[in-house]
């Protein structure tokens, strides 16, 4: 049993080596919590000062990206269990924008994010960079899924339509 949220739970990841969960509290508890599940024990824990709607491991136990309320947080623990962590804004999108969703690449190199105004915006999360390479409009409303399976992607939110989208290292179409 892992304790330690006392109001909810909103999102959760597992580690690629399924050592680690990543649990996120709703917006009532606020709190982003590492666990290392075969010790029941709290690796990490912080407080956050958003909303947060969907988590993701980016091909190590120790990166991970967040999305929510006005921003797309990337995330990664030193050695020695600090956490560091570094906000983006999709360029297609309001600074009051609400990321709804994500998913990553099956290389771990790309990370798409769906928006509350049916943005998607496509980051390259290779080699220390967490830069915005794509961004386009779906005009869907508000994501709810996003899936990436090879050079596809698969987006569907509030309108009734289920949109695949062609994806490269160029953009979305």
């Amino acid at each position: 049993r892992l304790d330690y949220h006392h109001r909810g739970v909103q999102a959760m990841a597992w580690s690629p080596c399924s050592k680690y969960l990543l649990s996120v509290g709703n917006v009532h508890d606020g709190k982003l919590v590492l666990w290392d599940v075969a010790a029941a024990s709290v690796v990490v824990a912080t407080e956050l000062s958003h909303a947060v709607h969907a988590a993701c491991f980016c091909g190590s136990a120790s990166e991970f990206v967040t999305v929510g309320h006005h921003k797309v947080t990337f995330w990664l623990m030193t050695e020695d269990g600090t956490l560091h962590m570094q906000d983006m804004v999709a360029p297609n999108e309001s600074p009051n924008a609400h990321y709804t969703c994500l998913d990553i690449s099956q290389e771990n190199n790309a990370l798409f994010v769906g928006s509350d105004s049916g943005g998607v915006s496509q980051w390259d999360i290779n080699a220390d960079r967490n830069a915005c390479t794509a961004a386009w409009q779906t005009s869907q409303g508000e994501l709810s899924i996003i899936k990436c399976q090879g050079d596809k992607l698969i987006t569907c939110g509030q309108s009734s339509h289920v949109r695949v989208w062609g994806v490269g290292l160029g953009g979305g179409g």
